[in-house]
């Protein structure tokens, strides 16, 4: 019907045209003007229709249109199509090849005007669009609520229509136009304004890929300072603490065992310890994080490596007794001994803290197939079903237990899981089945491979 409608419209404005034109040139011949002003004249008409036209038919239709008029009206024989005169068949011919040609050319110029000025607008409008981002990039949220199942089409509200900037992976955002913007118009521009909120989705997408790359860059940034922090840090402390250690234990030694200093100087003793594991930790941590530890393989007997590690925790809290069983057969495994003892001391450390005195630790090794199996048990408090996902997280700490003085900061795990994870094994945290307490259990592959930096 709007096709009809524009189709009318076109040839009412041609007809009314032509017939002004052919009434001047009526005009003319009454004042006596010669013939050539009245084909000027017919020829303004030709350039005013397709002026006030769309399309090239109408143009044509024109010319033809004028052509007739001026052999009917202004050639002898009058009010006929006949042609007496065969220099009027020159006329003719020019007149129509003029006509053709002008408008043919006005039509053209004026559909690149439009053109032009549709793409100046998409210009001007993406280029507000993406002035606008950043401001308005965190503003849609309430929209995507509300338009949340909008990807494809439009939803017209009683304020006006609403139309999706669409992301390669979720809406990014609503451009809304009010309600007073005709319905026919958005019609007609529709393949403008998609052209429009797709650079739109792009630019966006670009400045969300932006901001999370400084981000990233800025936490990398960050993480690099802080190890660097702790690395000056625990370096400053160790000597310290393994001053504090040595005084502490030469005392101990030079005082009767059943002098009250003796606890005093044992608790100076297991503190300072306590810090000395930490440090250690700290600067295992980043180290392994700059990738500066290198894991070299060699054929160790666990039995010797789980020995070490429990004389290491006996040293320091010596009323704890660790319960130790290993297979009967022996064998040799490949791995980094001094890495693998701080794994099983920080699990043995872990155990301590979350268990009581008269609560028994265990550590158990087994082969398995082509694999050796270590875990590590307690008859404590157990794991929170919460901090269970969480437990190899850096700086995790649980947050039901109560706190205490050696509680730690969440490394001791972390450098665990690195450990292990390096020698080509997994590990595990979890709840024991056959009776209240946490376990921990590591594997170890026999396969040597090859030496690697963690």
């Amino acid at each position: 019907m709007q096709k009809q409608q524009e189709i009318l419209i076109g040839l009412l404005r041609l007809a009314v045209i032509v017939a002004a034109a052919t009434l001047l040139g009526k005009g003319f011949v009454i004042l006596g003007f010669p013939e050539t002003n009245i084909v000027v004249i017919y020829l303004l008409a030709v350039l005013l229709t397709a002026r006030f036209t769309s399309g090239y038919q109408y143009g044509v239709l024109s010319a033809m249109v004028s052509l007739l008029c001026f052999n009917y009206f202004f050639t002898e024989p009058y009010h006929t199509l006949s042609v007496d005169d065969p220099s009027y068949l020159i006329t003719f011919t020019i007149m129509l090849i003029t006509s053709l040609l002008t408008s043919a050319l006005t039509t053209k110029e004026k559909l690149l005007t439009k053109e032009a000025n549709e793409k100046g607008e998409a210009m001007y409008i993406q280029q507000v669009g993406e002035e606008q981002i950043h401001r308005n990039i965190s503003e849609p949220e309430e929209l995507r609520r509300r338009f949340s199942n909008l990807r494809t089409e439009s939803v017209r509200e009683e304020d006006g229509w609403y139309y999706p900037i669409n992301g390669s992976e979720s809406l990014l955002g609503i451009v809304k136009i009010e309600k007073n913007v005709p319905e026919e118009e958005l019609e007609s521009k529709k393949n403008l304004l998609h052209s429009v909120l797709e650079n739109i989705s792009m630019a966006m997408e670009r400045i969300e890929v932006t901001v999370a790359r400084i981000k990233d860059r800025e936490n990398m940034e960050r993480e690099r300072e802080r190890a660097n922090l702790l690395r000056a840090i625990s370096h400053d402390l160790r000597t310290p603490l393994s001053g504090i250690m040595g005084t502490s234990e030469m005392l101990i030694d030079m005082t009767k065992k059943d002098d009250r200093r003796q606890e005093l100087l044992r608790g100076i003793y297991q503190d300072a310890d306590w810090l000395k594991s930490l440090v250690e930790n700290i600067l295992s941590l980043t180290r392994l994080q700059d990738g500066k530890i290198l894991i070299h393989k060699e054929m160790e007997a666990i039995e010797e490596v789980i020995g070490c590690a429990v004389a290491h925790i006996e040293r320091s809290y010596p009323d704890r007794e660790i319960q130790v069983e290993i297979p009967d057969d022996f064998r040799l495994v490949p791995m980094d001994a001094k890495l693998i003892e701080q794994v099983i001391t920080n699990l043995l450390d872990n155990a301590i803290k979350h268990t009581k005195k008269e609560e028994m630790i265990t550590v158990c090794a087994a082969y398995e197939n082509q694999t050796l199996l270590i875990i590590v048990r307690d008859e404590g408090e157990g794991i929170a079903q919460e901090d269970i996902p969480n437990l190899f997280q850096i700086f995790y700490t649980s947050k039901t237990r109560s706190a205490d003085g050696r509680r730690g900061i969440g490394l001791g795990l972390t450098i665990c899981e690195t450990v292990i994870k390096a020698h080509g094994g997994t590990i595990v945290g979890r709840n024991r089945t056959d009776r209240k307490g946490a376990e921990f259990l590591f594997t170890l592959p026999f396969t040597k491979g090859e030496e690697s930096n963690v």
